[in-house]
Protein backbone atom coordinates (compact mmCIF):
# COMPACT_ATOMS: atom_id res chain seq x y z
CA UNK A 1 0.00 0.00 0.00
CA UNK A 2 1.15 3.40 -0.90
CA UNK A 3 2.47 5.93 1.58
CA UNK A 4 0.63 9.13 2.10
CA UNK A 5 3.83 10.74 1.93
CA UNK A 6 4.80 9.05 -1.74
CA UNK A 7 1.21 10.20 -2.84
CA UNK A 8 1.90 13.73 -2.40
CA UNK A 9 2.67 15.72 -5.64
CA UNK A 10 6.61 16.53 -6.04
CA UNK A 11 7.21 20.53 -6.01
CA UNK A 12 8.70 21.88 -8.69
CA UNK A 13 12.04 22.64 -8.42
CA UNK A 14 11.68 26.07 -10.27
CA UNK A 15 8.90 26.43 -7.91
CA UNK A 16 11.46 26.40 -4.89
CA UNK A 17 13.18 29.65 -6.20
CA UNK A 18 12.84 32.89 -4.16
CA UNK A 19 11.47 35.07 -7.08
CA UNK A 20 9.33 32.31 -8.55
CA UNK A 21 8.01 31.14 -5.12
CA UNK A 22 6.91 34.59 -3.78
CA UNK A 23 4.93 34.36 -7.24
CA UNK A 24 3.60 31.74 -6.97
CA UNK A 25 -0.40 32.80 -5.89
CA UNK A 26 0.19 35.03 -9.53
CA UNK A 27 1.45 31.67 -11.76
CA UNK A 28 -1.37 29.22 -10.73
CA UNK A 29 -4.08 32.05 -11.11
CA UNK A 30 -2.25 32.22 -14.94
CA UNK A 31 -2.09 28.37 -14.96
CA UNK A 32 -5.67 28.14 -14.95
CA UNK A 33 -6.58 31.13 -17.05
CA UNK A 34 -4.54 29.31 -20.02
CA UNK A 35 -6.71 25.90 -19.08
CA UNK A 36 -9.45 27.80 -19.33
CA UNK A 37 -8.52 29.26 -22.75
CA UNK A 38 -7.63 26.04 -23.57
CA UNK A 39 -10.53 24.18 -22.65
CA UNK A 40 -12.96 26.48 -24.25
CA UNK A 41 -10.98 26.53 -27.72
CA UNK A 42 -10.40 29.98 -27.44
CA UNK A 43 -7.46 31.68 -29.41
CA UNK A 44 -4.35 32.20 -27.61
CA UNK A 45 -1.48 34.25 -29.11
CA UNK A 46 2.18 34.26 -27.58
CA UNK A 47 4.15 37.27 -28.08
CA UNK A 48 7.77 37.20 -27.11
CA UNK A 49 10.98 39.42 -27.50
CA UNK A 50 13.87 38.69 -30.33
CA UNK A 51 16.27 37.31 -28.13
CA UNK A 52 16.94 33.78 -26.53
CA UNK A 53 15.13 34.63 -23.06
CA UNK A 54 12.41 35.66 -25.24
CA UNK A 55 11.96 32.83 -27.42
CA UNK A 56 12.38 30.55 -24.90
CA UNK A 57 9.64 31.68 -22.72
CA UNK A 58 7.52 31.68 -25.94
CA UNK A 59 8.94 27.90 -27.52
CA UNK A 60 8.37 26.51 -23.63
CA UNK A 61 4.35 27.96 -23.45
CA UNK A 62 3.49 27.06 -26.63
CA UNK A 63 4.68 23.49 -26.37
CA UNK A 64 3.42 23.22 -22.84
CA UNK A 65 0.05 24.68 -23.69
CA UNK A 66 -0.40 22.85 -27.14
CA UNK A 67 0.64 19.18 -25.19
CA UNK A 68 -2.06 19.79 -22.53
CA UNK A 69 -4.76 20.69 -25.20
CA UNK A 70 -3.89 17.27 -27.32
CA UNK A 71 -3.84 15.45 -23.80
CA UNK A 72 -7.34 16.49 -23.46
CA UNK A 73 -8.75 16.89 -26.78
CA UNK A 74 -8.99 20.31 -26.21
CA UNK A 75 -8.57 22.59 -29.84
CA UNK A 76 -7.96 25.98 -29.02
CA UNK A 77 -6.21 28.07 -32.13
CA UNK A 78 -2.30 29.02 -30.28
CA UNK A 79 -0.39 31.40 -32.48
CA UNK A 80 3.03 32.44 -31.96
CA UNK A 81 5.02 35.58 -33.03
CA UNK A 82 8.52 36.92 -32.21
CA UNK A 83 8.17 40.66 -31.47
CA UNK A 84 11.22 42.98 -31.90
CA UNK A 85 9.88 45.99 -29.87
CA UNK A 86 11.03 46.44 -25.99
CA UNK A 87 7.23 48.13 -25.80
CA UNK A 88 4.05 46.97 -26.94
CA UNK A 89 3.42 49.39 -28.93
CA UNK A 90 -0.76 50.97 -29.64
CA UNK A 91 -0.28 50.17 -32.82
CA UNK A 92 0.64 46.68 -31.86
CA UNK A 93 -2.32 46.55 -29.38
CA UNK A 94 -5.06 47.29 -32.31
CA UNK A 95 -3.84 44.51 -34.26
CA UNK A 96 -4.58 42.26 -31.77
CA UNK A 97 -7.66 44.06 -30.23
CA UNK A 98 -8.59 43.41 -34.40
CA UNK A 99 -7.80 39.33 -33.91
CA UNK A 100 -8.90 38.81 -30.97
CA UNK A 101 -12.60 38.25 -29.15
CA UNK A 102 -13.48 38.37 -25.51
CA UNK A 103 -12.89 35.60 -23.57
CA UNK A 104 -9.78 35.03 -25.57
CA UNK A 105 -5.92 34.95 -24.56
CA UNK A 106 -2.99 37.16 -25.18
CA UNK A 107 0.49 36.25 -23.95
CA UNK A 108 2.80 38.91 -23.85
CA UNK A 109 6.58 37.92 -23.01
CA UNK A 110 10.15 39.56 -21.85
CA UNK A 111 8.69 42.96 -22.60
CA UNK A 112 5.69 45.50 -21.81
CA UNK A 113 6.27 46.32 -18.38
CA UNK A 114 7.17 50.13 -19.60
CA UNK A 115 4.63 52.85 -18.69
CA UNK A 116 5.14 53.51 -22.32
CA UNK A 117 2.91 50.04 -23.00
CA UNK A 118 0.15 50.86 -20.69
CA UNK A 119 -2.41 52.47 -23.46
CA UNK A 120 -2.25 49.57 -25.78
CA UNK A 121 -2.56 47.33 -22.64
CA UNK A 122 -5.34 49.32 -21.17
CA UNK A 123 -7.30 48.92 -24.97
CA UNK A 124 -6.73 45.18 -25.23
CA UNK A 125 -8.44 44.31 -21.44
CA UNK A 126 -10.96 46.71 -22.20
CA UNK A 127 -12.43 44.41 -24.83
CA UNK A 128 -12.39 41.67 -22.25
CA UNK A 129 -9.46 39.66 -23.36
CA UNK A 130 -7.84 37.99 -21.09
CA UNK A 131 -3.66 39.26 -21.20
CA UNK A 132 -0.68 37.63 -19.00
CA UNK A 133 2.25 39.33 -19.07
CA UNK A 134 5.73 37.37 -18.33
CA UNK A 135 8.39 39.61 -17.43
CA UNK A 136 11.33 40.83 -15.13
CA UNK A 137 12.21 44.61 -16.29
CA UNK A 138 11.03 46.94 -13.74
CA UNK A 139 7.30 47.83 -13.62
CA UNK A 140 6.33 51.33 -14.18
CA UNK A 141 2.44 51.06 -13.72
CA UNK A 142 -0.21 49.17 -11.87
CA UNK A 143 -3.46 47.89 -13.08
CA UNK A 144 -6.17 46.19 -10.90
CA UNK A 145 -8.48 44.28 -13.07
CA UNK A 146 -9.68 40.94 -13.64
CA UNK A 147 -8.41 40.15 -16.81
CA UNK A 148 -4.86 41.06 -16.15
CA UNK A 149 -1.92 39.30 -14.95
CA UNK A 150 1.21 39.95 -14.41
CA UNK A 151 4.12 37.57 -13.46
CA UNK A 152 7.00 39.87 -12.66
CA UNK A 153 9.00 39.53 -9.34
CA UNK A 154 10.07 43.06 -9.75
CA UNK A 155 5.88 43.23 -8.06
CA UNK A 156 7.49 42.08 -4.53
CA UNK A 157 11.68 42.07 -5.09
CA UNK A 158 14.32 44.72 -5.66
CA UNK A 159 17.12 42.35 -6.69
CA UNK A 160 15.70 39.43 -8.75
CA UNK A 161 17.90 36.53 -10.77
CA UNK A 162 14.57 35.28 -12.64
CA UNK A 163 15.06 35.82 -16.21
CA UNK A 164 11.17 35.94 -18.65
CA UNK A 165 12.37 32.23 -19.77
CA UNK A 166 12.36 30.97 -16.20
CA UNK A 167 9.56 32.01 -15.18
CA UNK A 168 7.47 31.05 -18.68
CA UNK A 169 8.79 27.55 -17.48
CA UNK A 170 8.07 27.90 -14.17
CA UNK A 171 4.33 28.31 -15.68
CA UNK A 172 4.32 25.11 -17.80
CA UNK A 173 5.03 23.21 -14.86
CA UNK A 174 1.38 23.59 -13.66
CA UNK A 175 0.11 23.52 -17.23
CA UNK A 176 2.01 20.44 -19.01
CA UNK A 177 5.84 19.54 -17.80
CA UNK A 178 7.85 19.72 -21.09
CA UNK A 179 10.78 17.89 -21.58
CA UNK A 180 14.75 19.86 -21.87
CA UNK A 181 13.20 21.72 -19.09
CA UNK A 182 16.33 22.49 -17.11
CA UNK A 183 18.38 23.06 -20.34
CA UNK A 184 16.24 25.72 -21.94
CA UNK A 185 15.88 27.85 -18.63
CA UNK A 186 19.83 27.88 -18.58
CA UNK A 187 19.70 29.22 -22.20
CA UNK A 188 17.32 32.12 -20.82
CA UNK A 189 18.94 32.85 -17.60
CA UNK A 190 22.59 32.79 -19.71
CA UNK A 191 20.93 34.98 -22.66
CA UNK A 192 19.81 37.75 -20.03
CA UNK A 193 23.23 37.39 -17.27
CA UNK A 194 20.16 37.11 -15.02
CA UNK A 195 21.01 34.30 -12.36
CA UNK A 196 22.11 33.45 -9.05
CA UNK A 197 25.05 30.81 -9.29
CA UNK A 198 23.67 28.07 -7.29
CA UNK A 199 20.50 27.45 -8.92
CA UNK A 200 22.31 27.84 -12.65
CA UNK A 201 24.63 25.16 -11.05
CA UNK A 202 22.48 22.99 -9.80
CA UNK A 203 20.35 22.68 -13.31
CA UNK A 204 23.58 22.23 -14.41
CA UNK A 205 24.67 19.28 -12.94
CA UNK A 206 20.66 18.05 -14.47
CA UNK A 207 21.62 17.96 -17.67
CA UNK A 208 24.46 16.05 -20.04
CA UNK A 209 25.10 19.56 -21.77
CA UNK A 210 28.35 22.06 -20.08
CA UNK A 211 28.63 25.67 -19.53
CA UNK A 212 30.79 26.05 -23.39
CA UNK A 213 27.17 24.03 -24.89
CA UNK A 214 24.98 26.81 -23.06
CA UNK A 215 26.73 30.18 -24.33
CA UNK A 216 26.73 28.49 -27.95
CA UNK A 217 23.48 27.51 -28.08
CA UNK A 218 22.36 30.85 -26.82
CA UNK A 219 24.81 32.68 -29.10
CA UNK A 220 23.48 30.80 -31.85
CA UNK A 221 20.19 31.34 -31.26
CA UNK A 222 19.92 35.10 -30.93
CA UNK A 223 22.03 34.77 -33.98
CA UNK A 224 19.34 32.91 -35.69
CA UNK A 225 16.78 35.29 -34.44
CA UNK A 226 18.57 38.25 -35.27
CA UNK A 227 18.63 36.93 -39.15
CA UNK A 228 15.31 35.72 -39.38
CA UNK A 229 12.95 38.73 -39.83
CA UNK A 230 10.92 37.77 -37.02
CA UNK A 231 9.95 34.91 -37.63
CA UNK A 232 10.21 31.86 -35.86
CA UNK A 233 10.61 28.38 -38.31
CA UNK A 234 11.79 26.33 -35.21
CA UNK A 235 14.81 27.85 -33.98
CA UNK A 236 15.35 26.27 -30.89
CA UNK A 237 14.34 22.77 -32.73
CA UNK A 238 17.37 23.54 -34.92
CA UNK A 239 19.82 24.50 -32.71
CA UNK A 240 18.85 21.50 -30.11
CA UNK A 241 18.82 19.18 -32.34
CA UNK A 242 21.66 16.96 -31.98
CA UNK A 243 21.72 16.40 -35.97
CA UNK A 244 22.52 19.51 -36.85
CA UNK A 245 25.37 20.34 -34.46
CA UNK A 246 28.08 20.12 -36.90
CA UNK A 247 26.01 22.91 -38.52
CA UNK A 248 25.67 24.45 -35.03
CA UNK A 249 29.41 24.37 -34.62
CA UNK A 250 30.08 25.75 -37.60
CA UNK A 251 27.98 28.81 -36.81
CA UNK A 252 29.65 29.56 -33.65
CA UNK A 253 32.86 29.45 -34.74
CA UNK A 254 32.02 32.22 -36.95
CA UNK A 255 30.55 34.66 -34.53
CA UNK A 256 33.23 33.51 -32.45
CA UNK A 257 35.08 35.25 -34.93
CA UNK A 258 33.03 38.29 -35.49
CA UNK A 259 32.75 39.14 -32.30
CA UNK A 260 36.84 39.37 -31.52
CA UNK A 261 37.19 41.58 -34.70
CA UNK A 262 34.14 44.10 -33.38
CA UNK A 263 35.95 44.34 -30.21
CA UNK A 264 39.32 45.03 -31.72
CA UNK A 265 37.27 47.74 -33.92
CA UNK A 266 35.99 49.31 -30.88
CA UNK A 267 38.91 49.23 -28.91
CA UNK A 268 40.49 52.05 -31.47
CA UNK A 269 37.01 54.15 -30.51
CA UNK A 270 36.42 54.84 -27.19
CA UNK A 271 37.06 57.32 -24.49
CA UNK A 272 37.48 56.91 -21.20
CA UNK A 273 37.70 58.66 -17.59
CA UNK A 274 37.75 57.01 -14.24
CA UNK A 275 36.28 54.14 -15.81
CA UNK A 276 33.61 55.66 -17.92
CA UNK A 277 33.96 54.35 -21.59
CA UNK A 278 31.78 55.74 -23.82
CA UNK A 279 32.14 54.10 -27.49
CA UNK A 280 31.01 55.99 -30.56
CA UNK A 281 29.85 52.80 -32.72
CA UNK A 282 29.18 55.10 -35.61
CA UNK A 283 32.35 54.70 -36.44
CA UNK A 284 32.88 51.22 -37.18
CA UNK A 285 28.91 49.85 -37.44
CA UNK A 286 27.78 48.41 -40.38
CA UNK A 287 23.53 49.19 -39.88
CA UNK A 288 21.89 45.82 -40.05
CA UNK A 289 24.37 43.54 -39.68
CA UNK A 290 25.02 41.30 -36.55
CA UNK A 291 25.79 41.69 -33.47
CA UNK A 292 23.54 44.55 -33.15
CA UNK A 293 24.57 47.69 -31.19
CA UNK A 294 22.68 46.06 -27.80
CA UNK A 295 25.32 43.31 -28.33
CA UNK A 296 27.75 44.61 -28.99
CA UNK A 297 27.34 46.85 -25.53
CA UNK A 298 27.27 43.68 -23.94
CA UNK A 299 30.35 42.55 -25.64
CA UNK A 300 32.53 45.53 -24.49
CA UNK A 301 31.36 45.59 -21.19
CA UNK A 302 32.43 42.18 -20.40
CA UNK A 303 35.89 42.87 -21.77
CA UNK A 304 36.01 46.24 -20.30
CA UNK A 305 35.15 44.75 -16.92
CA UNK A 306 37.92 41.46 -17.12
CA UNK A 307 39.98 43.99 -17.24
CA UNK A 308 39.31 47.13 -15.06
CA UNK A 309 36.72 45.39 -12.42
CA UNK A 310 33.87 47.80 -11.35
CA UNK A 311 33.05 50.06 -15.04
CA UNK A 312 30.16 52.24 -16.78
CA UNK A 313 30.15 51.36 -20.95
CA UNK A 314 27.44 53.73 -22.88
CA UNK A 315 27.67 53.05 -26.73
CA UNK A 316 26.62 56.02 -29.04
CA UNK A 317 25.05 55.14 -32.26
CA UNK A 318 22.80 57.95 -33.88
CA UNK A 319 20.94 59.56 -31.57
CA UNK A 320 20.14 56.59 -29.01
CA UNK A 321 22.82 55.70 -26.33
CA UNK A 322 23.46 51.92 -24.72
CA UNK A 323 24.25 51.52 -21.26
CA UNK A 324 25.54 48.89 -19.17
CA UNK A 325 27.30 48.67 -15.53
CA UNK A 326 28.15 47.02 -12.42
CA UNK A 327 29.30 50.15 -10.73
CA UNK A 328 27.73 52.19 -8.70
CA UNK A 329 26.44 54.63 -11.54
CA UNK A 330 23.66 52.18 -12.28
CA UNK A 331 21.16 52.47 -14.94
CA UNK A 332 18.45 53.17 -12.65
CA UNK A 333 20.44 56.13 -11.15
CA UNK A 334 21.84 57.37 -15.12
CA UNK A 335 17.69 57.07 -16.19
CA UNK A 336 16.63 58.88 -13.03
CA UNK A 337 19.11 61.93 -14.34
CA UNK A 338 17.77 62.13 -17.74
CA UNK A 339 13.74 62.30 -16.55
CA UNK A 340 15.21 65.21 -14.49
CA UNK A 341 16.50 67.02 -16.80
CA UNK A 342 15.94 66.25 -20.48
CA UNK A 343 12.16 66.97 -22.13
CA UNK A 344 12.23 64.72 -24.86
CA UNK A 345 13.68 61.19 -24.71
CA UNK A 346 12.04 57.70 -25.46
CA UNK A 347 12.85 54.61 -23.13
CA UNK A 348 14.17 52.10 -25.96
CA UNK A 349 14.90 48.86 -24.05
CA UNK A 350 16.98 47.21 -21.58
CA UNK A 351 15.31 48.19 -18.33
CA UNK A 352 17.52 45.95 -15.90
CA UNK A 353 19.23 48.20 -12.57
CA UNK A 354 22.37 48.10 -14.79
CA UNK A 355 21.13 48.02 -18.57
CA UNK A 356 19.22 49.92 -21.12
CA UNK A 357 19.41 52.24 -23.87
CA UNK A 358 17.28 55.77 -24.26
CA UNK A 359 16.77 57.67 -27.71
CA UNK A 360 17.47 61.59 -27.83
CA UNK A 361 15.54 63.48 -30.52
CA UNK A 362 18.06 63.81 -34.02
CA UNK A 363 19.08 67.20 -33.13
CA UNK A 364 19.89 66.37 -29.58
CA UNK A 365 23.78 66.58 -30.91
CA UNK A 366 24.93 64.11 -27.95
CA UNK A 367 28.56 63.32 -28.54
CA UNK A 368 31.10 61.20 -26.94
CA UNK A 369 32.34 64.31 -25.04
CA UNK A 370 29.16 65.45 -24.19
CA UNK A 371 28.43 61.97 -22.95
CA UNK A 372 31.47 61.11 -20.78
CA UNK A 373 31.46 64.55 -19.24
CA UNK A 374 27.65 64.21 -18.58
CA UNK A 375 28.80 60.93 -16.89
CA UNK A 376 31.08 62.32 -14.85
CA UNK A 377 28.65 64.79 -13.79
CA UNK A 378 26.19 61.91 -12.86
CA UNK A 379 28.63 59.72 -11.38
CA UNK A 380 30.10 62.38 -8.96
CA UNK A 381 26.78 63.72 -8.06
CA UNK A 382 25.49 60.05 -7.32
CA UNK A 383 28.35 59.77 -4.51
CA UNK A 384 27.66 63.17 -3.04
CA UNK A 385 24.40 62.01 -2.49
CA UNK A 386 25.16 58.53 -0.81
Amino acid sequence: MESKHSKQKRVSYFHTLPDINIMMKDISFASRIIKEAARHNKKIIIKHHNDADGIIGGYALEKSIKEYARSNDYKPVIQRYIYSQPIYTYSEALRDYSNLNQGDLLILIDFASSRESLLGIKRIISKGIYLIIIDHHPIEYQIHNRFFIMLNPRKNMKEIHSSSGLISLSLTELIKSIRNKYLLALISMYGDKLYDERSFKYMLEKIDEDIEDIKKYTKVIDFEIFNSYNTDYGIVDFVLNPKNSEMVDEIYSYLVRLEQKIIEDAQRHYLNRENLFVVNYEKFYFPGTYPPPGKITGLLFEMFKEKHGECVVVGIYGNNIIFRSNASLSFEVFFDYIKRNFENYVFEGGGHENAGSIRFPKNANITEKILLDLLVRINEASRDNK
